[in-house]
């Protein structure tokens, strides 16, 4: 389980974030025990600051280059689960 969750501030985040909240502070037993869950695990949200995006630079060059080796490797294949994920692990 990780314990930090870092993102930027795209729309889907924020939107995802926004749509969390709702559900939480909505009380549905399932909910309230998922909160507890994350409260217990200590997990915590970090968006990074807005117009900021140098601040992803690290998690931006991995998906650069997990894109570039993905293109070079698969290029315009279709591939199963297994063959897929086999491809991530070995990138």
């Amino acid at each position: 389980m990780c314990s930090h969750l870092h993102s930027d501030c795209g729309t889907n985040f924020i939107g995802a974030d926004q749509e969390l909240k709702r559900l939480f502070n909505a009380a549905s037993k399932d909910f309230v025990a998922l909160r507890s869950r994350l409260a217990a695990d200590q997990v915590k949200r970090h968006f990074n600051p807005a117009s900021a995006p140098h601040f992803g630079g690290k998690w931006e060059a991995c998906a650069k280059a997990v894109k570039h080796h993905l293109r070079r490797v698969v290029g315009e294949s279709l591939l199963t689960y297994e063959e897929f994920s086999t491809i991530l692990i070995q990138i």
